[in-house]
């Protein structure tokens, strides 16, 4: 099968149609009004439209497709009648669904649903969705409702084939409802549906109208001051959503360093073991140089004094890093501006480099108690980029240092690294491609 050349738009409505051999209903609406292009088709052909979509430089994720070409994101999700939580209807294929469609002007095979069955999907989304019903939906519904009479009652019948007539009650009262639904009005709507039905498909009816809540997924960007994190997290966090994925955004702290108590400062300081100069300075030196001191053996106890302090200063990140994380914990992916690799490269700047400690066992803790992510990235630019974005944050030594740690830490941690040098689209493009090819 010949393949698209890169840059190039692709007709996917064209596509899916020259793809099947029957009938594949499009739900809801396809481009260019949404990026996503929904899609109902029996898993005989859901093979090929995924074999057509991938030579066209799509990229799969579960069932869902996407094309991150600059300036023009596009996404196909295809739902397959026998595993899309439909339930078993009389036939496998689910061809009671197809009854009645109306084909779309200028496709043979792409096809709309008839009234009762956008009644009994859009059931289904309002289900899954833990009841929220969203303006587009309910006009859709209230559409179909008053297509004609008999509606409700043939997408009664249809719905109890599928298992789904929890489903279509729920959406029944929500479009009784001229407000939103708050979270309490929704949660009492789930009963009252799954509660009017017989007692013999109570259980599985709530089952199945029950969201499953878990942590969200976690993607990071890392890299020095001024690698262009933040302009990349607004860019994946628009293409995600683009997408279909609920994303959120969380900017994480990762240069905490508890001060030592003054007394202990004091007491410590002659002995710490002095490292120059030469890694660079938080601010600018405003002077030269000076020759450093003599290292001295340091005794255990001051040793130990020290280790809890940077035990404490690893905890206290770790706990700013769960903190972010729960704060977005209502997304289905969660887009951190910096995270763990950039919190452990400070960690080891600030006392491995600039103190001279070895920190490898408070290092393995601070990984240890940290939230694990699923996908994580690093921006690399030159040092003398890093200067000339950030001229006040760090000078060219440390920036150097950083480079070096980043690398090591990248590494250990499996991070995928991206050449942030290029022009913002085509490193936009690589991290969302990157990111969507990743995910769980």
């Amino acid at each position: 099968m010949d393949t698209i050349p890169s840059g190039v738009v692709v007709d996917v409505m064209g596509t899916i149609d020259a793809a099947v051999q029957a009938p594949v209903f499009v739900v809801g609406e396809g481009p260019p009004a949404a990026p996503v292009l929904r899609v109902l088709l029996r898993a005989t052909d859901a093979s090929a439209v995924g074999a057509r979509l991938e030579a066209a430089g799509f990229l799969r994720r579960g069932t869902t497709y996407a094309n991150f070409e600059p300036g023009e994101v596009q996404g196909v999700e295809l739902l397959i009648t026998e595993s899309w939580g439909l339930g078993r209807g009389p036939t496998r294929s689910g061809e009671e669904l197809f009854a009645g469609c109306q084909p779309l002007p200028g496709f043979e095979h792409l096809a709309r649903p008839a009234p009762p069955v956008v009644l009994v999907l859009i059931a289904h989304d309002v289900a899954l969705a833990g009841g929220e019903l969203s303006d587009d939906q309910r006009k859709k519904a209230l559409s179909a409702a008053g297509s004609g009479p008999g509606v409700w009652d043939d997408a009664a019948a249809l719905a109890g084939r599928f298992r789904l007539t929890a489903h279509l009650r729920l959406l029944r009262r929500a479009l009784g409802q001229p407000e939103r639904w708050t979270a309490r009005q929704r949660r009492r709507a789930l009963v009252r549906a799954v509660a009017a039905g017989p007692p013999s498909t109570a259980v599985a009816a709530a089952r199945s109208l029950v969201r499953h809540r878990r942590r969200p997924l976690l993607v990071s960007l890392s890299g020095p001051d001024g690698s262009g994190k933040s302009t990349q997290v607004g860019r994946l966090v628009t293409t995600l959503d683009a997408l279909g994925v609920r994303t959120g955004t969380a900017w994480v702290p990762t240069t905490n360093r508890p001060t030592l108590p003054t007394s202990i400062r004091a007491w410590a300081a002659s002995w710490r073991r002095p490292t120059g100069d030469a890694v660079g300075q938080e601010k600018r030196p405003s002077g030269g140089g000076t020759t450093p001191a003599r290292p001295r053996s340091v005794p255990p106890h001051v040793r130990l004094v020290e280790h809890l302090w940077i035990t404490s200063a690893a905890v206290s990140n770790a706990a700013k890093i769960w903190a972010s994380v729960w704060r977005g914990r209502g997304s289905d992916v969660l887009v951190l501006d910096r995270f763990v690799l950039d919190a452990d490269v400070k960690l080891t700047y600030w006392y491995q480099v600039r103190r001279g400690a070895d920190i490898t066992m408070e290092r393995r803790l601070f990984r240890a108690v940290c939230p694990k992510v699923d996908v994580s990235v690093l921006l690399v630019v030159d040092p003398e980029t890093n200067v000339a974005r950030r001229p006040d944050e760090w000078n060219i030594g440390a920036f150097r240092h950083f480079q070096k740690i980043y690398a090591d830490t990248a590494r250990e941690l499996g991070a995928v690294v991206v050449d942030a040098e290029r022009p913002v689209d085509d490193v936009a493009r690589d991290i969302a491609e990157t990111v969507w090819t990743r995910l769980p």
